[in-house]
């Protein structure tokens, strides 16, 4: 039940994003609504346990850090470590991978 008041709440901020997408807004008040977007999206990816999904969502808020001009170092470190944690949590027999059907010989 927790899990779909959280996916409750986060889609009506989602809602609330795209409303304020919608009015006129500057570059970087755009970029900064899209880094909360995709942040919310990688919450609810990471609850349903759609990892593949949650490190795309994970990459597109990198992307967004990394083009803004006042991000520091340590922000762009700390969402660098977060992506790759995503993508390591990756399981190698998700049903969107082809990794099962790779054959390795040691």
């Amino acid at each position: 039940m927790r899990e779909w008041t959280d996916a409750h709440k986060i889609s009506g901020e989602i809602y609330q994003l795209i409303l304020k997408i919608g009015k006129k807004q500057s570059d970087q008040q755009l970029k900064d609504l899209y880094i909360e977007f995709f942040g919310n999206l990688a919450s609810i990816f990471w609850e349903s346990e759609l990892y593949m999904f949650h490190a795309y969502a994970t990459q597109c808020i990198q992307y967004y850090i990394k083009s803004q001009k006042h991000s520091n170092s340590e922000a762009i470190r700390d969402i660098n470590d977060k992506f790759v944690l995503s993508a390591l949590s990756i399981p190698l027999n998700n049903k969107f991978s082809s990794f099962e059907r790779l054959s390795f010989t040691y």
